[in-house]
């Protein structure tokens, strides 16, 4: 980082819950790195709909297509809290990234992470029911943002309804539904702001229960 500031083509940014970042057609050719608070990542449809690819919290990276393939931004970025971060625009960062592989490397470990986690999701879209996906999801959540709270996990929840179901792939109802299972099961407790993860062994399971399935699926006949 502090080799990233002294080029003088990075500026710390702070913005408030709800603002934001970029917006899709924008042509910045900036990357972002959180340094605190939560950003989501997402499309929308021209008229009230959503769609969530990500949310990304301290230490991740967003933004990066426009750096590494310049032209108009096809998503946005807004700020879920107050967000503090870094913008790295690319005429600082491309010499960084010649002058020292190892920082190509790990930029390219990142990219490949996400594509992974791209071909993931469409998979459990495409294959996985509901109740699967929402526990995929509740289990990311809680592992990127969760804290331990008297055995249990509490994570808090800075999405909406709406848009937390628009992350699963889903709507509202049926979203509202899978949850309202969990707690009746005693896996889960949702609050006001957060949600608790009592038991996390059964969202797995339900959640690689699905998996399993899909993976087990046999080839149609040739």
């Amino acid at each position: 980082m502090p080799e990233l500031m002294s080029t003088g083509h990075a500026d710390r940014l702070r913005c408030v819950a709800g603002e934001a970042i970029f917006a899709e057609g924008d042509r910045d050719a900036c990357l972002y790195l959180i340094e605190r608070g939560k950003v989501r990542v997402g499309r929308h449809d021209g008229i009230d709909r959503e769609c969530l690819f990500t949310v990304l919290g301290p230490g991740e990276i967003f933004g990066e297509e426009s750096v590494f393939d310049p032209g108009p931004r096809s998503s946005n970025a807004i700020a879920m809290t107050d967000v503090e971060a870094v913008s790295l625009r690319r005429a600082g960062l491309m010499p960084l990234l010649i002058a020292r592989p190892e920082m190509s490397q790990r930029f390219m470990r990142i990219l490949a992470r996400r594509i992974r986690s791209t071909s993931s999701n469409i998979t459990d879209t495409v294959y996985a029911d509901v109740a699967a996906r929402v526990a995929k999801h509740l289990l990311g959540l809680a592992q990127r943002f969760g804290v331990q709270h008297d055995g249990a996990m509490r994570v808090p929840m800075d999405l909406t309804q709406e848009q937390f179901a628009h992350l699963v792939g889903s709507s509202r109802e049926s979203v509202n539904k899978v949850l309202c299972d969990f707690a009746s099961r005693g896996w889960i407790a949702v609050g006001r702001d957060t949600l608790l993860i009592r038991e996390s062994e059964p969202l797995a399971a339900r959640m690689h229960g699905a998996r399993r399935r899909v993976n087990h699926r046999p080839h149609p006949a040739r």
